[in-house]
């Protein structure tokens, strides 16, 4: 009776949470501008991908909002937007699939795609210690080294594979030593040695 009690258990609580988000209206904006607070930044290879706390006005609810901006948008944690573009809520029929209802169970209510002229940053956030060391670093690989390597290198410091380009990942892959390119903490004590 307990192999098959608690499996459902496990299951009814997020199945109760998404139709708890879907059937709660999460605020739509009228036809006004939706200010927001940057909460999280993720650098893709052709966009930036952010998560927004919208600030809907005379609400106490402040919904997430998944947001791609384009590639270059210059935006960290803290950072205060607005854009006129409404939200798409993925409620209903938006939730089919499974990377809405992904989305929802991490409790994102919306997505939204803003290109340039869509957005405008109002305030910025003071940079981080982090933000601030990683831009000096970027700069001075960027000075020291030719691009194609100072590509590579910011992609294994940043442990973020899209600093480096598909020309470098493919020939990696052809000669067979696309491990190298997973950065393990070895490979990053190494690495951090060379501009020192």
């Amino acid at each position: 009776f307990l192999n098959l009690l608690v499996p459902i258990f496990i299951a009814a609580v997020p199945a109760y949470r998404i139709s708890a988000i879907m059937a709660a209206d999460a605020a739509a904006p009228g036809g006004g501008p939706v200010m927001a607070t940057v909460t999280s930044v993720r650098m893709l290879r052709y966009s930036l991908e952010t998560e927004l706390a919208w600030r809907s006005p005379g609400s106490g609810v402040a919904p997430k909002i998944r947001a791609y901006f384009p590639t270059g948008t210059e935006l960290g944690d803290g950072d205060e937007i607005r854009f006129t573009r409404n939200p798409r809520p993925l409620a209903g029929k938006n939730a089919s699939s499974q990377f809405a209802r992904g989305l929802l169970r991490r409790g994102i209510t919306h997505t939204v795609s803003l290109a340039a002229g869509e957005f405008e940053v109002t305030a910025r956030a003071a940079p981080t210690k982090r933000r601030q060391f990683q831009q000096r670093l970027a700069e001075r690989i960027g000075r020291l080294f030719d691009p194609g390597t100072s590509a590579l290198l910011k992609g294994l410091y940043f442990g973020n594979a899209n600093h480096i380009g598909k020309d470098t990942v493919y020939h990696f892959t052809r000669s067979g030593v696309l491990h190298i390119l997973s950065a393990s903490g070895s490979h990053l004590t190494t690495l951090a040695f060379l501009p020192v």
